[in-house]
């Protein structure tokens, strides 16, 4: 009769440790449940500004992107619609073309500019495609701008990426980063740009895909409060790489500073860096994952010094 009592009560503890390590686990799932949408909506809303990178959410298969999230600013008869057939991801990227005679084509998120700041910086980028068959006039170009915007929505000053100008067999990724905000500064804007030349017979067409717009305060920092005695480049660090590079350089006085990387072709595909330094050393980390394994060079380039290294980018 005892051992049975023993037996019971052991019974009676192991259901109740089980069911309190139930409800543990439970609470356990419900926390990592909540931090997930946490950190989902954190991506959405805090790294990718544009809310709809791809496209995707659109409702008006066939024509322009009406999720809410873009607005057709085109000029004359150049104009988008959804694509169903050419896209990076599915199902849909924006087909972009001009018009026969002339005119240009802009597009920008349909929820307005977004908020910023004096000092600010940012990354942006999209893909661009001519599909094969597809129209392109020799000098039209495309480009991503990044523009910073006053209190009244006008102008202050902006940055462009690398000139898209010819027509690409596949997707290439095409971005910018500018440097800090100028004073006044209270929004910025993302622009898709098409071009094409004043007086050009025929259409220019893009296709163009998984938009970013994200806050960029990290890629460049100060190593330690040491003024070097010269300039240098020093090689980027891992070399061959995958996708990720780190750039260290020196600067013996506070001068403007560009930092830029070149393909095979000498074709500009990036811009790391184009602003005032202090004098100092500092390291740039340049994440390479929407670009095309191969040979890359980067040149640092101030008023008194220049210099070109090559890196290798293996996936």
């Amino acid at each position: 009769m005892k051992e049975l009592k023993i037996t019971k009560e052991i019974a009676r503890n192991t259901l109740a440790i089980t069911l309190r390590n139930n409800a543990v686990i439970g609470i356990l799932i419900f926390c990592i449940f909540i931090l997930t949408v946490t950190i989902n909506a954190f991506v959405l809303q805090g790294v990718n500004l544009l809310g709809d990178p791809g496209f995707d959410l659109s409702t008006n298969p066939g024509g322009f992107p009406n999720s809410g999230f873009w607005n057709d600013d085109h000029i004359g008869q150049a104009g988008a619609v959804l694509d169903g057939l050419h896209y990076k991801s599915s199902p849909y990227s924006m087909h972009v073309y001009t018009g026969q005679s002339g005119s240009d084509y802009l597009s920008r998120p349909y929820h307005n500019d977004i908020s910023s700041s004096a000092g600010n910086k940012y990354r942006g980028g999209a893909y661009i495609w001519t599909p094969s068959g597809f129209a392109w006039q020799d000098s039209s170009k495309a480009f991503i701008r990044i523009s910073f915007r006053n209190t009244n929505h006008s102008e202050i000053s902006y940055y462009d990426s690398p000139y898209y100008e010819i027509a690409n067999s596949s997707w290439q990724f095409y971005e910018l980063t500018t440097g800090p905000a100028p004073s006044g500064t209270a929004y910025i804007r993302f622009i898709i740009y098409l071009q094409k030349p004043p007086g050009t017979v025929g259409q220019s067409i893009i296709n163009v895909d998984d938009c970013l717009l994200e806050d960029w305060p990290n890629y460049i920092k100060r190593l330690h409060t040491e003024i070097p005695v010269n300039f240098k480049l020093y090689q980027n660090y891992p070399n061959p790489f995958n996708p990720a590079t780190l750039i260290n350089f020196d600067l013996p006085k506070s001068m403007f500073t560009k930092l830029i990387v070149y393909d095979m072709l000498g074709k500009e595909v990036a811009t790391l860096l184009n602003e005032k330094l202090n004098a100092g050393s500092y390291e740039v980390d340049w994440d390479a994952s929407g670009y095309t394994s191969g040979v890359y060079f980067y040149k640092l380039q101030t008023g008194e010094y220049s210099e070109t290294k090559r890196m290798v980018y293996m996936k």
